[in-house]
């Protein structure tokens, strides 16, 4: 069984994927408890990073 390649993985969270590349996919995802969990981590990840940067903004723009 060929296993899906991270950068694939971050590609079709991304939804950057043609729809039958993300029905092959989810395809193997419903068979692979490997890539399920090795999707669920990228997701968990990109889902932390994003709220650290909500939290964080941008810098506050001082006036001269």
């Amino acid at each position: 069984m060929r296993h899906i390649p991270e950068e694939e993985l971050h590609a079709y969270l991304d939804q950057a994927l043609s729809r039958s590349q993300c029905v092959e996919i989810e395809r193997h995802l419903t068979r692979c408890p490997r890539c399920r969990m090795a999707r669920e981590e990228i997701a968990s990840v990109r889902d932390r990073t994003t709220d650290l940067l909500a939290r964080v903004g941008p810098p506050p723009f001082l006036s001269p």
